[in-house]
C-alpha cells in the first residue's frame, strides 16, 4: 500500500481482519486431521463388517475364558447335580452324566455369549466414537471454510476501501483545482 492509501484508504483494517480470520481458520486443522483419520478408520471397520459380519464376534470369542466366578458357579452346579444323582442312586450313570454335561455346556454358552455381547458393545461404542469424531472433523472443515471465505471477503473489502480512498483523494484534488 502506498502512503496515500494509508491516509485516505481504509483497507488496513480489512486486511487485518482477513489475516485474523485466516489464522483463526487454521486452528481447526487438528480437528480436521483427526476427523479424517477417524473417518478412514470408521470406513475400514464398516467395510470389514460388511464383508464378514461375524469376524469381529469371532475375534472377541477367541479371547473368552471363564472367570473365577463362572468356574465357581459351574463347580457349584456340578456338586449339586452329583448330590442329587447320588440321592436318587443315579450317580455315575449315563443319564446323570449327560444331564450334568448339558447343564455345564449351557452355562458355558451363556457365559461366552455374555462375554461376546459385552465385547461387541465395546466395539460398537468405539466405532460410534470414530463416527462422531469424523463428524466433528467435517464440521470443523465447514467452519474453517466459512472463515477462509470471510477472510477473502475482508481482502476484497480492503481493496475496495483503498480504491475508494484514492478516488476520494482524486476528487478532493479535482475540487481544489477548480478553486485555483
Amino acid at each position: 500500500m502506498s502512503w496515500l492509501s494509508d491516509i485516505f484508504g481504509g483497507g488496513d483494517a480489512y486486511d487485518d481482519y482477513a489475516h485474523n480470520m485466516e489464522n483463526r481458520a487454521n486452528t481447526f486443522n487438528p480437528w480436521i486431521k483427526n476427523g479424517l483419520n477417524n473417518l478412514q478408520g470408521f470406513n475400514q471397520a464398516n467395510d470389514a463388517n460388511f464383508n464378514n459380519p461375524t469376524a469381529e464376534q469371532n475375534k472377541i470369542a477367541q479371547g473368552f475364558y471363564p472367570s473365577a466366578y463362572e468356574q465357581q458357579l459351574m463347580k457349584g452346579v456340578q456338586g449339586q447335580m452329583n448330590a442329587n444323582a447320588a440321592n436318587t442312586g443315579m450317580l455315575g450313570s449315563q443319564s446323570a452324566n449327560l444331564n450334568l454335561g448339558n447343564q455345564l455346556t449351557n452355562m458355558m454358552g451363556r457365559f461366552q455369549q455374555n462375554y461376546v455381547n459385552q465385547g461387541m458393545s465395546q466395539y460398537n461404542r468405539a466405532l460410534m466414537n470414530k463416527y462422531l469424531m469424523s463428524n466433528q472433523g467435517l464440521n470443523a472443515l465447514g467452519n474453517q471454510n466459512s472463515m477462509y471465505q470471510e477472510g477473502e471477503l475482508g481482502k476484497v473489502q480492503g481493496a475496495k476501501a483503498d480504491q475508494q480512498g484514492i478516488s476520494n483523494l482524486l476528487a478532493l484534488a479535482g475540487m481544489a483545482a477548480m478553486f485555483l
